[in-house]
C-alpha cells in the first residue's frame, strides 16, 4: 500500500494560490493516482478522466499549469504533477521489497515454529503410546504370571516334583556339569518316598 503526502499547510498553499475547490480537488486525485501506479507525477492525459471525473477537465488542468502545479511534457503525451512533497516510486519499491523480505522472514520463522512444535508433539505422543504398551505389556505379563500360580496352588508336592523333574529331563542335554548335594538327595529321595508310600496307601483295601 502507498501513501500521499499532504503537508499540514498543504490546504493553505492552495488557497494561496488562488485555486478553484475543483482544481484543488483535480490536483489532489492526481497525486493519489500517480502514487498508487508509481508513476513519480506523470499523469498521461488520457487518464485524467480517470483520475477524476471533472467536467470541463481541460478548463482545471489549465488553472493548474497556470500556477506551476502541472507542466506538460513535451512530445509525451502526459502532465508531470508537482511531486515535491511525495516519496519517489523507487524509494516505495525498496520500501515493499523490504516489507515483503520481513513478511517472508517472519512466515519462515512461524513455519519453522510450527514444524518444530509439531515433531516435539509426536515425539511426546510416540513416547506415551510406548510407554503405555509397554504396561499393558508388563500387565498382562503380571495377570499371566499369577494365573500360572493360581493354577500350580491346589497341585499336590509330588506332582509339581513330577513336572519340575520333567522339565529338568528336557534340559538335561545342554547341561555339561551338574553337582548333586547329598542334602539334595536326601530331600528328593524323601519326597519320592512319602508319594510312593501314599500311592501304596490308596491302593492298598481296608480289612474287615
Amino acid at each position: 500500500m502507498t501513501w500521499t503526502k499532504l503537508s499540514d499547510n498543504y490546504a493553505d498553499r492552495l488557497e494561496d494560490l488562488e485555486l478553484t475547490p475543483t482544481a484543488c480537488w483535480l490536483h489532489t486525485a492526481a497525486l493519489i493516482y500517480c502514487n498508487r501506479v508509481g508513476s513519480d507525477g506523470r499523469l498521461p492525459f488520457s487518464k485524467i478522466g480517470k483520475v477524476a471525473s471533472v467536467p470541463a477537465a481541460d478548463l482545471y488542468v489549465a488553472e493548474l499549469e497556470q500556477q506551476g502545479l502541472w507542466t506538460r511534457l513535451d512530445g509525451d503525451g502526459a502532465w508531470q504533477v508537482d511531486w515535491t512533497d511525495q516519496e519517489p516510486a523507487e524509494d516505495v519499491r525498496r520500501r515493499r521489497e523490504g516489507a515483503n523480505d520481513r513478511q517472508r522472514a517472519t512466515e519462515k520463522a512461524a513455519a519453522s515454529k510450527i514444524a518444530t512444535d509439531a515433531r516435539a508433539a509426536e515425539r511426546r505422543i510416540t513416547a506415551a503410546a510406548d510407554q503405555a504398551v509397554i504396561r499393558a505389556v508388563e500387565g498382562e505379563r503380571a495377570a499371566l504370571e499369577l494365573e500360572r500360580l493360581a493354577a500350580y496352588r491346589d497341585v499336590p508336592a509330588a506332582v509339581l516334583m513330577g513336572l519340575a523333574a520333567r522339565e529338568f529331563a528336557g534340559k538335561i542335554e545342554t547341561i555339561e556339569h551338574l553337582n548333586l548335594t547329598p542334602d539334595l538327595l536326601g530331600t528328593l529321595l524323601a519326597d519320592l518316598a512319602g508319594a510312593a508310600t501314599r500311592h501304596l496307601d490308596a491302593g492298598t483295601p481296608a480289612e474287615a
